[in-house]
């Protein structure tokens, strides 16, 4: 289920907790060599660019995925699970699938300045504006085997014009957050623009205009235990296109299709990889009893019956009263077999018989120009 723009970037309600753990959509990420580390300006539009390797791939759902671009926010654009307000910054790496078929991932990091770890803090650190061609940290220091929700929806770049996009674009809200000291929030961004004024610095980002009900919300959103999947090697070769993932590495299949509810023996089920959970459980509701073959026989069966019960009883009627009763008010009544009308006075002497008069000869009309056309053909 794809959300809309109105509801992204998704903001979690404090109230609804995770779906149910999924062990099957994880994603491998590797950058076997750093980047510069230079941030850039995107002009008038939100965020700033960090120029990160081109290397920078990523395995996911049986294809492999190269870096579009990596884009910092502050402060960041989605509420994460578990938190009322948004993160300092968020960290996005956008990415698009090598070959067909075309879709596109955007991996989102939360980033903050309070937290206790150092993940993530030599990285942003080393983000300049003219870089000084010092060793900079890697792509692969930000990583953890971290829980990642996944939903999908427009992109948040370019908006409103993205809205309208039909592309098949996840977005991988890891919930491992990234530390980052608090002088970088300001300076990379006003370094990304070449200014600290205000009216320099990026545009806003967008904000959801509307909530997600509780369930859509879980019949859209992924909860991946293990998310992110640490592997030395790289998992997409050269010859990504050609690369076929192996049972070991936890692709069977290559197009999987991450559908957190599907149809198991006529029920709504979450499959989370182990076992398969009744959907009404965790959205609170009483499921009705689907319907079986032999219900919709005996259904159609006795609707059957009462269709020539009521054939046979207006054919009774029709015979006894209805019949009767037109026959002696148009040809057997008061001025049986006189015309409906007196031409010598002027008057109508029967207004009924004169109407089905009428009635019969229009039929008649009718009738003899859809013959003649018929004839003419």
């Amino acid at each position: 289920m794809k959300l809309t723009c109105a509801e992204t970037p998704l903001a979690w309600p404090a109230s609804v907790p995770l779906p149910p753990e999924d062990h099957s959509c994880s994603i491998k990420l590797y950058s076997p060599t750093p980047g510069s580390l230079q941030v850039l300006t995107r002009r008038d539009r939100d965020g700033v660019n960090i120029q990160e390797s081109v290397g920078l791939g990523a395995d996911y759902r049986g294809q492999c995925y190269t870096l579009e671009e990596a884009i910092f926010y502050a402060p960041g654009l989605h509420v994460f699970p578990g938190q009322k307000e948004r993160y300092a910054a968020e960290y996005h790496i956008y990415m698009r699938s090598v070959g067909e078929p075309n879709r596109f991932i955007t991996v989102v990091f939360p980033v903050s300045h309070h937290e206790t770890h150092t993940r993530g803090e030599a990285y942003f650190a080393a983000v300049r504006g003219k870089p000084d061609g010092t060793k900079v940290p890697s792509f692969d220091s930000l990583l953890s085997p971290s829980t990642i929700v996944q939903y999908e929806g427009p992109d948040l770049r370019g908006r409103p014009a993205t809205c309208e996009s039909d592309e098949e674009r996840h977005f991988l809200l890891v919930l491992d957050v990234l530390k980052i000291r608090a002088v970088d929030l300001n300076r990379i961004y006003s370094e990304g623009s070449l200014s600290d004024r205000p009216t320099d610095l990026p545009v806003p980002g967008p904000k959801p205009s509307t909530d997600v009900p509780r369930d859509r919300l879980m019949r859209a959103a992924v909860y991946a235990k293990p998310g992110i999947i640490l592997h030395g090697d790289k998992v997409c070769n050269q010859e990504r296109n050609r690369y076929k993932p192996t049972v070991a590495e936890g692709f069977a299949n290559p197009e999987k299709v991450f559908k957190p509810i599907t149809v198991v023996e006529g029920r709504y089920v979450v499959n989370d990889g182990q076992k398969a959970v009744d959907a009404s459980s965790i959205l609170g509701i009483t499921e009705v009893p689907p319907t079986t073959q032999a219900d919709i026989a005996w259904l159609d069966m006795f609707i059957g019956f009462l269709t020539l019960l009521g054939a046979i009883a207006g054919l009774y009627i029709a015979d006894s009263y209805v019949i009767p009763a037109v026959w002696t008010l148009f040809f057997t009544g008061p001025v049986t077999g006189s015309f409906p009308v007196d031409f010598a006075n002027g008057q109508v002497t029967n207004w009924w018989k004169l109407a089905l008069y009428v009635l019969i000869l229009v039929q008649l009309t009718r009738n003899s120009a859809s013959m003649l056309k018929t004839i003419g053909r």
